[in-house]
């Protein structure tokens, strides 16, 4: 370990429209004991070009490339190697406050726990939402932000700051093999080994939503990436001994999650005779999942409408629900 206090990890992949935006940020708010690791995931457009100018005239700023692996690849390799204390995730094509460094500076600075919990705006077609973590502000039972996690209360791994001894040590890495869901499962094999937590109620990042692309994405495979999740999700509890009422609410956002997949890969067209492949399988855990017969009258519908095949109509309803 260095002697860097944060490690700021970005992987990036045919993001020259955005790019250029958090990079200056970056350099405007320069702190020598924080350090960029720009992981290029082989972009076919400027990206690279524009990184390596930015780093030529900041040393805190580091360019890595590598042939197009994916997101989680670029993080794991940006992981790999990060020096800091600390480790923060920071997506391309989002933005940061005009604050951030100093912010995170004095939280990595003057707090001393396994992972720091912070808030965050939403940035949807203009608008802007803060969203509030649900713990109060300070250190907080581990126990309790682990229910909240499996709860899928807090997903993305940039509203979080991660000891980087426990990753390192641990050998913890994002799943390279899921194309979604990945950011829980990590920060979930992270949650094995941490043992203090604290909620800072400040919000120095902003996430840019793209609800068409993301929407777009969702095929049978993202099905098959739930279960991979639900799967971790049950060996955790068994590691951390949760009672009765963790499972019963991992269990709602589980099926929720599931039947808004199922809405949405419909949607784009994907195959039902796949989709009931999957969730009918015994080699699936989802199938468990639905024969769960203890969730409230809503979720019990939706329970039914998936396990009637009623796919078309459950497209309509997430249709109607987004719009």
């Amino acid at each position: 370990m260095g002697t860097k206090i944060l490690s700021v990890i970005i992987p990036v992949y045919n993001a020259e429209k955005y790019i250029a935006n958090i990079l200056k940020k970056f350099e405007e708010q320069k702190n020598e004991k924080i350090e960029i690791i720009l992981v290029d995931d082989g972009s076919r457009d400027k990206s690279l070009e524009i990184c390596k100018m930015y780093a030529d005239r900041n040393q805190e700023i580091k360019v890595f490339h590598q042939s197009n692996f994916g997101a989680s690849s670029a993080r794991n390799k940006g992981i790999q190697l990060a020096e800091g204390r600390y480790i923060v995730f920071v997506d391309s094509d989002d933005d940061i406050s005009d604050g951030y460094v100093k912010t995170i500076y004095e939280i990595c600075e003057n707090i001393d726990a396994d992972i720091i919990q912070l808030d965050s705006y939403t940035i949807n077609k203009g608008a802007e939402e803060y969203n509030k973590f649900e713990l109060a502000e300070g250190e907080n039972d581990i126990c309790e932000y682990c229910k909240l996690v499996l709860k899928q209360i807090t997903n993305p791994p940039w509203n979080k700051i991660y000891k980087a001894e426990i990753i390192q040590n641990n050998n913890i890495a994002f799943d390279t093999g899921m194309v979604m869901g990945e950011d829980i499962s990590f920060t979930l094999d992270f949650l094995k080994y941490a043992q203090s937590v604290y909620v800072c109620h400040c919000a120095i990042y902003k996430y840019i939503k793209n609800s068409e692309g993301l929407c777009s994405n969702v095929t049978e495979e993202y099905l098959k990436d739930l279960d991979l999740l639900y799967n971790k999700m049950l060996k955790f509890m068994q590691c951390r001994k949760f009672n009765m009422d963790t499972y019963e609410n991992m269990n709602v956002s589980m099926l929720r999650s599931v039947f808004r997949a199922i809405g949405l890969i419909v949607k784009n067209g994907g195959s039902s005779k796949k989709i009931r492949k999957i969730i009918k399988s015994d080699e699936y855990s989802i199938k468990k999942l639905l024969d769960y017969q203890y969730f409230g009258k809503v979720d019990n519908f939706r329970r039914y409408l998936i396990n009637m095949n009623l796919y078309n109509l459950i497209s309509l309803i997430i249709g109607y629900k987004n719009s």
